[in-house]
C-alpha cells in the first residue's frame, strides 16, 4: 500500500500515513521508526514524503509496518494503489 506521511516528529521518532482506505476515504496509520526499513542507522522520514507499507491493525489502532521511501511523487498516488 502506499501512501503520504502526514507528519513526523524527529525528536519522539514517530508520526502518522495517510493513505486510501477501500471506501475511496483516507485514513491514517501510526508510524513508528523502528518500521521503517533503511540501511541507515538513524530511521527518519520527512512530511510528504511518498511511503510503501503494509496496513495492520493493534491494540492500539491501525499501524503502518515495512515503511520503505518510494519513489513516487504525492500527484501519483491517484493512479496507484
Amino acid at each position: 500500500m502506499y501512501g503520504i506521511v502526514k507528519w513526523w516528529n524527529d525528536k519522539a521518532s514517530f508520526g502518522f500515513i495517510t493513505a486510501k482506505d477501500a471506501d475511496g476515504g483516507f485514513k491514517d496509520y501510526f508510524a513508528h521508526h523502528k518500521r521503517i526499513v533503511s540501511g541507515k542507522k538513524f530511521k527518519k522520514l520527512k512530511d510528504g514524503w511518498v511511503v510503501s507499507f503494509t496496513p495492520d491493525v493493534n491494540e492500539k489502532g491501525s499501524v503502518a509496518n515495512d515503511i520503505r521511501r518510494s519513489d513516487f511523487e504525492s500527484k501519483d498516488l491517484g493512479d496507484i494503489r
